[in-house]
């Protein structure tokens, strides 16, 4: 039996150490539950690359492209980018890698190694196209991702995650061509797999996706808020814009000053608020703005706009759904447009679906909550307004048809009525002054304001408007005959008879009121 010894610590060789070929699955599959996601991940790893190209002066300012090729046929998507690339001699190690980068965490958007291999779990196979320096041939990795699959599912073997690697990826180098940039990255996601909607292979869906998430401009033709937006931003950093084209065509923002709310009905930005966010002790880690609309109800999803999103490098963090439980109702957070910046105090988790908890983003989402509050208010507020607007035609009519009595019965009559016109015209007075009286009724409700408030209200009394002699030639049940006829004649349903019973019952016979009082 071998000598316990306490208190002595073992040396861990490397080859002690054994990472398992399920942390593959996890990587290559298990990271996103949306296939664009992956096109997310290459387009940030672009354009990091073309931000190292320029700090190394290898590109100016404004030259960084990424293009972006999907063909049908072949089922094949590319992202290229001419940004520092990878030299032949770092290729085995970055391309091989695992969780392996060169980006130092808070300089660069990405920095954990593993969204290059986001792709694999949609695809048959995965190649890598890069080069450094315009001396250097072309560097090609093929990770074979029909193999890679089979020999993490294997069952019996105890594969490493290595000896799936060495058996799973190739590499080889070729004579650059004519086209080849002097230095460059491109990646291939090839035979995409036919899963759902497709949408790595709708060209429309990928569009509209890159609007939302990619790091590009607004468009100026169709955004008349685009240059007080970005000027805000431009210090917050890593807050870039970049040339990225699908097929040949530009990507821009999908924001626009007027944007459809229903088949029927369109909404306009009217201008837009902008605010700072703070940190735990009160420094800046980013900056935001939102639309000010007529909030007038969710956004439709087509929109691609919806939602305050937020954005860090200028890459959406999660979705239109980022802020919806700062919101008192969750719906509302679909009824607003906007974005809020983040510099890289923040740190993204893995997903790219939020962040990591840490102090500064507490205090964020204390800021997040009231921010929701605000705009929560905005939403209440407008569907108020909106359904006052919808009841303003009824509040006038009540106060013509007031204005339009030639008598009241009596005096208490009278003040019942004024006290309805005076309600109906204090809530027309806050219509006008939010704008939201249509023309002819604004002159109708400044005629009638006029009207009450010049004394024109004199009231006139039944008991002033009675001809006596006319009364004195008909007798008193004659008379309530007449008027209780005149009031039911003509009219359909039993409500206003009902009330003139009621009104007629303490001058019934009894036999008769006790019937009536039993029903």
């Amino acid at each position: 039996m071998a000598k316990m010894v306490r208190n002595e610590r073992v040396k861990i060789m490397p080859s002690d150490i054994t990472v398992g070929r399920q942390v593959l699955d996890i990587v290559t599959s298990g990271m996103y539950n949306n296939p664009l996601m992956v096109v997310r991940e290459y387009i940030q790893n672009a354009v990091d690359s073309i931000d190292e190209a320029i700090e190394k002066h290898m590109l100016r300012q404004g030259e960084g492209t990424v293009k972006i090729e999907l063909d049908g046929h072949e089922r094949t998507l590319s992202i290229e980018d001419n940004g520092i690339g990878v030299s032949n001699e770092d290729v085995k190690t970055i391309l091989y890698g695992l969780g392996y980068s060169e980006k130092e965490n808070g300089k660069r958007r990405g920095f954990r190694g593993i969204g290059r291999l986001g792709g694999m779990g949609y695809c048959e196979r995965v190649v890598f196209e890069t080069r450094r320096f315009d001396y250097e041939t072309v560097a090609i990795v093929k990770w074979d991702c029909h193999l890679l699959r089979n020999l993490v599912a294997c069952s019996g073997k105890k594969n490493s995650a290595e000896e799936v690697i060495r058996n799973a990826v190739s590499l080889r180098f070729r004579n650059p061509t004519s086209t080849d940039p002097k230095h460059f990255f491109r990646v291939s996601m090839c035979d995409i797999h036919r899963f759902h909607k497709d949408e790595l292979m709708n060209i429309g869906a990928l569009r509209m996706y890159l609007g939302q998430v990619a790091p590009v401009a607004f468009d100026r033709s169709a955004f008349l808020f685009a240059d007080e937006i970005e000027n805000y931003l431009e210090n917050v950093k890593g807050y870039e814009c970049y040339e990225i084209k699908l097929n040949g065509h530009k990507i821009l923002r999908p924001h626009t000053d007027i944007f459809p709310i229903s088949s029927n009905q369109v909404d306009r930005i009217e201008g837009v608020e902008l605010f700072d966010i703070r940190g735990r002790v009160g420094l800046q880690i980013g900056k935001g703005w939102y639309a000010k609309t007529h909030y007038l109800a969710s956004i439709p999803t087509h929109v691609g706009m919806r939602g305050i999103r937020i954005r860090q490098g200028n890459i959406e963090i999660g979705n239109e759904y980022a802020l919806e439980d700062a919101f008192t109702e969750r719906r509302f957070s679909t009824w607003h447009i906007g974005e809020i910046h983040f510099d890289y105090s923040l740190k993204a988790n893995a997903r790219r679906d939020g962040f990591e908890q840490t102090e500064d983003y507490e205090a964020f989402l204390e800021q997040a909550r009231i921010l929701g509050k605000h705009l929560s208010h905005l939403c209440r507020l407008s569907s108020k307004n909106r359904s006052d607007a919808l009841n303003a035609e009824v509040w006038m009519d009540q106060i013509e048809s007031i204005m339009g009595k030639p008598f009241f019965i009596d005096e208490e009559h009278y003040h019942q009525n004024k006290a309805i016109a005076q309600r109906n015209l204090k809530r027309l007075e806050i219509l006008q002054k939010n704008g939201e009286l249509r023309t002819g009724l604004k002159r109708r409700f400044l005629h009638a304001k006029e009207f009450f408030g010049n004394g024109n209200d004199r009231p006139s009394y039944l008991s002033t408007v009675l001809d006596e002699r006319k009364l004195r030639q008909i007798e008193k049940k004659q008379l309530v005959e007449l008027l209780a006829k005149a009031l039911v004649t003509g009219k359909e349903g039993t409500a206003l008879e009902n009330t003139l019973f009621g009104a007629m019952s303490p001058y019934l016979k009894p036999k008769v009121s006790k019937l009536y009082k039993g029903k």
